[in-house]
């Protein structure tokens, strides 16, 4: 971009912004009796220096309140170049959410959710809408455990998987082998439906140290429409300290190791190959290590 468009671009972005908006924080708690609103009311509005305010929050902590069967859906507006400047929401499970692009969408679960505006500059301008979405009407697939399926979840659709013992967990694999960021997309209930707890979005569930239900079924859901390159493994908890997942294409050559230990009566150690686009895999070599490793290429 010619670097003399640039201040023509900030001057056309900053005649939208208020600069008279009435930035009074709210302090009245949010509920779904308030299907939609916005804060500042009249759009974009550039903030004083050292603003802080809770939205919906006081002394004893409160928040927009959202109930089982519902979802709030966010659209977050910054121009914010001040790293002490920030729109911050947090979730229901207490993960804290920083929005630093121009425009940016958030989905928060049940119970509950707070936004927080705070600035150190006064020269950053903030927007942000909030609407109340009933998903108590999205259709369930249901799955059983020891399955494999692409993360390209369909809209408006939440998927059951459910284990055939006690638990179940999930594995996730890549086509690019890489970090897939699209897994914050997908949101994790701890039951058979959106009405069960949420546990975090699918990134934060397999960091977790036990990543398993509390009983026997997991629930899956994006409510963000965006794709996914990554494919899903459902286990039953029982065997997943020993599983490992790994997703293969027929136009890649591959080397994998793979190593796994065994200790006295332990489940024998499994890793499941995938070819996402070949109806028969098969390994040209397999290498043997010492008596408590297996390397697989």
């Amino acid at each position: 971009m010619n670097l003399s468009v640039i201040p023509l671009i900030n001057t056309i972005l900053s005649s939208f912004v208020n600069e008279q908006a009435d930035l009074t924080c709210p302090k009245v708690p949010i509920s779904v009796d308030t299907l939609t609103g916005s804060f500042p009311f009249d759009g974009l509005a550039q903030f004083p220096a050292n603003y802080d305010c809770g939205i919906g929050v006081r002394k004893i902590f409160e928040s927009f309140k959202i109930p089982t069967g519902k979802v709030l859906k966010f659209k977050v507006q910054t121009q914010a170049d001040h790293p002490g400047d920030k729109v911050v929401i947090r979730d229901s499970i207490g993960t804290l959410n920083e929005f630093t692009s121009p425009s940016s969408i958030f989905y928060a679960a049940a119970e509950k959710a707070t936004v927080w505006v705070k600035t150190e500059s006064s020269s950053s301008s903030f927007h942000f809408t909030w609407e109340y979405i009933d998903v108590s009407g999205f259709t369930d697939i249901e799955k059983p455990s020891e399955t494999i399926i692409p993360l390209n979840l369909t809209a408006n659709h939440y998927y059951r998987f459910q284990a055939i013992s006690q638990s179940i967990t999930l594995l996730t694999a890549s086509l690019s082998g890489g970090v897939d960021s699209s897994l914050k997309n997908i949101y994790v209930y701890d039951g058979d439906d959106l009405d069960s707890k949420f546990v975090g979005n699918l990134e934060q569930f397999l960091k977790n140290k036990t990543p398993k239900s509390t009983g026997r079924f997991l629930t899956l859901v994006n409510f963000y429409r965006l794709p996914s390159d990554s494919y899903l493994l459902v286990a039953d908890y029982s065997q997943y300290r020993n599983y490992d997942f790994v997703i293969l294409s027929k136009e890649k050559r591959y080397r994998i190791n793979k190593s796994a230990s065994t200790y006295g009566n332990e489940v024998l150690p499994v890793t499941v190959f995938y070819c996402v686009d070949s109806n028969e895999t098969y390994l040209t070599d397999l290498k043997f290590g010492n008596t408590t490793q297996e390397n697989f290429w």
